[in-house]
């Protein structure tokens, strides 16, 4: 079976939009913390948000925060692939604690892992939680 292009995925997504469901990651579970290194923008270690997307391909869509433990600023890194050998896909500021949206969803593989991690502008170990927004069912 040949495969369809990500775009075309998509616009046919928009228009055959019957299936279409919005969820977060963790579903059904508390935001996943994420701590900044205690150094002005530098990122700390890859923390996982789901060990999997699931069984179909996801679009991630947003970035949702709360609970910042300090009031500063804030870059939010996702990822996908294995402990250690995260990929960056996506990096959104954070400004006290308002999340962000992707202009452009990002097309995540059925079964991929995803990860976050964190810098703050404070130079202190900030914590920010984080689930991220998915769409599911193009």
């Amino acid at each position: 079976m040949p495969t369809i292009p990500a775009g075309l995925r998509l616009y046919n997504a928009l228009i055959n939009s019957g299936n279409i469901r919005y969820g977060t990651l963790p579903d059904g579970a508390a935001a996943v913390k994420l701590t900044a290194k205690a150094v002005a923008w530098t990122y700390d270690a890859w923390t996982q948000i789901v060990a999997s997307v699931g069984a179909g391909d996801v679009l991630l869509a947003a970035i949702y925060t709360e609970n910042p433990s300090a009031a500063t600023d804030y870059d939010v890194n996702i990822g996908s692939g294995a402990g250690a050998a995260e990929v960056p896909l996506a990096t959104v500021p954070i400004f006290l604690g308002v999340a962000g949206v992707l202009p452009f969803p990002i097309l995540i593989a059925a079964t991929t892992r995803l990860a976050g991690r964190t810098r703050s502008a404070s130079g202190a170990a900030n914590t920010i939680d984080v689930k991220v927004g998915v769409i599911t069912g193009f």
